[in-house]
C-alpha cells in the first residue's frame, strides 16, 4: 500500500502518536492520503466526522468540523486504517462507513500460488494451457448466461400454454425426451 500511495505524500501514523489529530487535519488539509496503522477496537471519536464525511460548505469553500474548528477539506484526501487484530469488531457505524478488507493469507490460497508457480516453471505448456481453459470456460460461463436470458426472454413473450406446445412437438415428432 505504501507503495502505491507514494506519490500522493503517503503520511503513516499510528493513533498514539504525539500531535495525532494534527497531522490528520494537515492530511485532510493539503488532500495527502493518510495511513493510520495499528488500529485498535476502539477508534478515536474525533474520526468520525471523516469517517462519515460530514462536509458542508462556506463561502465557496468545502470544509469538515474536526474539534470545535472547521478545516478546509481537499477532495484528494484519502484515509486508510490498518489493524493486526485477527478479527476486529468494530461498531456498525463504523463498518457503515468504511470498506473492510480482509487481507489475511491463506494456506489454500499460498499452496495454490506455489503450485501454479511450481507448473509454469516446470511446464509452461501445461500452465497456458490452464490459462486458456480458463479464459474459455469464462466465456463459455458467459455464453450460457446470454442464452438463460433469451429463454427467459422468450418465455416471457409467449402466450397460452407452453407445455401444450411441447406435447404437441412430441407428439408429432414422435420421440420425447422426456419418455425415453
Amino acid at each position: 500500500m505504501r507503495g502505491m500511495l507514494q506519490h500522493m505524500g503517503l503520511r503513516v501514523l499510528r493513533p498514539n502518536d504525539a500531535n495525532f489529530m494534527r497531522h490528520v487535519e494537515s492530511c485532510v488539509r493539503n488532500g495527502t492520503a493518510l495511513l493510520l496503522e495499528d488500529c485498535g477496537q476502539e477508534l478515536d471519536s474525533s474520526l468520525r466526522p471523516i469517517l462519515s464525511k460530514q462536509l458542508f460548505r462556506q463561502d465557496d469553500r468545502l470544509l469538515i468540523k474536526i474539534g470545535d474548528a472547521g478545516i478546509d477539506y481537499d477532495t484528494n484526501f484519502r484515509l486508510f486504517m490498518t489493524t493486526k487484530m485477527r478479527n476486529p469488531h468494530y461498531l456498525p457505524d463504523v463498518c457503515i462507513q468504511t470498506t473492510l478488507i480482509d487481507f489475511t493469507v491463506q494456506i489454500e490460497g499460498l499452496e495454490d500460488q506455489l503450485l501454479g508457480d511450481l507448473v509454469r516453471k516446470e511446464r509452461p505448456e501445461l500452465e497456458s494451457h490452464k490459462d486458456k481453459l480458463v479464459v474459455s470456460m469464462a466465456a463459455d460461463k458467459t455464453q450460457l448466461e446470454d442464452l438463460q436470458d433469451k429463454v427467459l426472454h422468450k418465455l416471457r413473450q409467449s402466450e397460452g400454454l407452453i407445455l401444450g406446445v411441447y406435447l404437441c412437438v412430441c407428439v408429432y415428432v414422435g420421440v420425447c425426451v422426456w419418455c425415453q
